[in-house]
């Protein structure tokens, strides 16, 4: 999405003002709490909220490119902030019951720094892998079924089919086999 200018000043001040909210101690501002940080002498934080609310997913993908010593940030929901901020997870379930979905009007209220192993961001990754495996899946099939009916050349088929298999992996795909081949870092326990 390309914004103006002004858009974009406005979302790096913004993520300004929540890496600073974090580095102070608030590991998960609303968005409430970042339009009240960020305007402290404005009355209408209602709908400033509402301003910094639509930006959330912008304002962590800033975080994550400029600030990346701030950590594993998600999306959260309202439900979040109402029933598990002071008491936390406990169930997968409840951690899925976090996350915003899109079209459901369970939208996104604010941004969350993830603790060690943390449920909620588990929960996004997972979501996120499912709905992408799925995507590659379909492809696959799509590409054999054109294949199998003489619509799709074995080279062209082939070549799809490659291009998914790169695609799913992971940028560092070194570090990726380390951990699956269940290998300690330099750095994560005993040297190498």
């Amino acid at each position: 999405m390309a914004f103006t200018k002004e858009v974009r000043v406005y979302i790096e001040r913004l993520t300004e003002t929540t890496v600073q909210l974090i580095s102070d101690g608030n590991v998960d501002p609303s968005a409430e709490e970042i339009a009240e940080a960020h305007f402290p002498e404005h009355g209408l934080v209602g709908e400033i909220t509402e301003s910094v609310r639509k930006r959330l997913d912008h304002i962590k993908k800033q975080i994550e490119i400029d600030y990346p010593q701030t950590g594993t940030l998600v999306l959260v929901n309202q439900k979040y902030y109402r029933l598990y901020r002071k008491r936390g997870v406990e169930t997968d379930t409840e951690a899925l019951e976090c996350l915003p979905h899109n079209g459901d009007g369970n939208m996104m209220f604010g941004i969350r720094r993830c603790s060690r192993d943390d449920r909620i961001w588990k929960a996004d990754v997972r979501r996120n892998q499912k709905t992408g495996a799925g995507k590659v899946r379909k492809t696959g099939d799509r590409v054999l079924l054109a294949h199998g009916h003489g619509d799709a050349s074995d080279e062209d088929a082939a070549a799809i089919l490659r291009e998914s298999l790169v695609l799913s992996q992971p940028t560092n795909v070194e570090k990726a086999q380390q951990l699956l081949s269940g290998r300690k870092e330099i750095g994560q326990g005993e040297e190498e």
